[in-house]
């Protein structure tokens, strides 16, 4: 009886760390199909093909005073009023965010990763 209950632990303990595993694996390929598909992003594309990307934003909010394309290293200087909107997608260590002008181009894009 000890033995039996002993395998069924060892049995569920397996299945834990296997689906734990599983799950890491399976976070870790989305983040780096996210990762692509937000570098491939090219100014001037509309904001229906990043929705049609990305999905609906996590959040819609003004445009910051500045422009960036990607990282911190990737600052374009002041915004002179060209980016407009600004959505931001969220994911469990960051984010990413895109700037549109008036006619919902893409002006900038900058991705929020977590320290």
């Amino acid at each position: 009886m000890r033995v039996n209950l002993l395998r069924l632990l060892a049995g569920v303990t397996g299945l834990l760390i296997l689906s734990g595993a599983a799950a890491g694996a399976l976070y870790v390929h989305e983040h780096n199909l996210q990762d692509q598909a937000f570098e491939s992003i090219r100014e001037s594309a509309s904001e229906e093909s990043i929705r049609t990307t990305f999905g609906q934003p996590d959040q819609i909010q003004r445009c910051g005073e500045a422009l960036w394309w990607g990282r911190d290293d990737t600052y374009r200087g002041k915004n002179d009023g060209r980016c407009i909107n600004w959505m931001i997608y969220w994911h469990f260590l960051g984010g990413y965010g895109v700037g549109f002008d008036a006619q919902d181009r893409v002006v900038s894009k900058y991705q929020y990763i977590s320290p």
